[in-house]
């Protein structure tokens, strides 16, 4: 809740006969000292290893959403958003945003204004990208489409306002099935090594040092390095998604979404 300096809780359950992820919302109470259930969410999502959760100010009202990602039974990414409201110790959730897709999805952050940040204005919603296989393409082609959806006040919802095609290499079939059999590991194999990308002056390189044998992913940029941790990962239609945590900070974490 805002301005109440008080911790609340999510928690994340499974039930019996359910292979659902259920999300639980718990509001800190005073009074009783105590937290009493306010809301709650049945997802998609079966698999705990691919679940994440956040709250962020997306629409740019100083007032944290709720966003929830994950994997569903039919190997889609899913990813919704929900907008509480709050009154007392009662909630309610307005859902504003709720895709799947066989790709990618990832909320688009930018800076702000330094009078939202004082809370003396508003600032621009972060858009919602999907980056998916163009289902027009053949089946050994690369070719993407990167689709922006942008909140719309109107209907409250977040709405589809841009689709653009990304080409991409037609790959010889022989050679994308020895890449994409649909295991981790073939994939993991492929990316093993190290991948760099240059901007466009050529003044700044990033560099990806993906080391299966021990299970992490490095990523180093001008004089800083960061190691993490792979904890899962998982096969998507052209790629993969790995979570990771950070071997000096455990409480950083860094999702990888690879796209062949």
């Amino acid at each position: 809740q805002t301005g109440d300096q008080v911790d609340d809780q999510v928690c994340v359950v499974k039930r019996a006969g359910n292979d659902k992820l259920i999300l639980l919302v718990g509001l800190y109470n005073n009074i009783t000292a105590s937290y009493s259930r306010a809301a709650e969410i049945e997802t998609p999502i079966s698999q705990f290893n691919t679940f994440s959760f956040t709250t962020l100010d997306i629409i740019g009202q100083h007032q944290n959403a709720l966003v929830i990602t994950g994997l569903s039974d039919e190997k889609q990414t899913v990813m919704q958003v929900y907008l509480p409201t709050i009154t007392r110790q009662n909630m309610t959730l307005e859902k504003i945003a709720d895709f799947s897709t066989e790709g990618t999805l990832f909320i688009q952050e930018s800076s702000r204004s330094d009078a939202y940040s004082l809370s003396q204005a508003s600032g621009e919603s972060f858009p919602i990208i999907e980056n998916c296989p163009d289902p027009e393409a053949g089946s050994n082609s690369m070719d993407q489409l990167q689709i922006t959806y942008k909140w719309n006040p109107l209907t409250r919802y977040y709405e589809r306002t841009n689709i653009q095609k990304i080409p991409g290499k037609t790959i010889n079939a022989q050679e994308l099935s020895k890449i994409l059999d649909g295991t981790v590991e073939t994939f993991s194999k492929f990316l093993d090594g190290l991948w760099y990308k240059s901007s466009g002056n050529n003044t700044v390189m990033r560099y990806v040092f993906f080391d299966t044998e021990n299970n992490e992913v490095v990523c180093f940029e001008n004089e800083s390095q960061e190691v993490y941790s792979i904890n899962t990962s998982w096969m998507r239609r052209n790629g993969i998604t790995m979570t990771t945590d950070n071997k000096s900070m455990s409480a950083l974490s860094r999702n990888f979404a690879i796209t062949l």
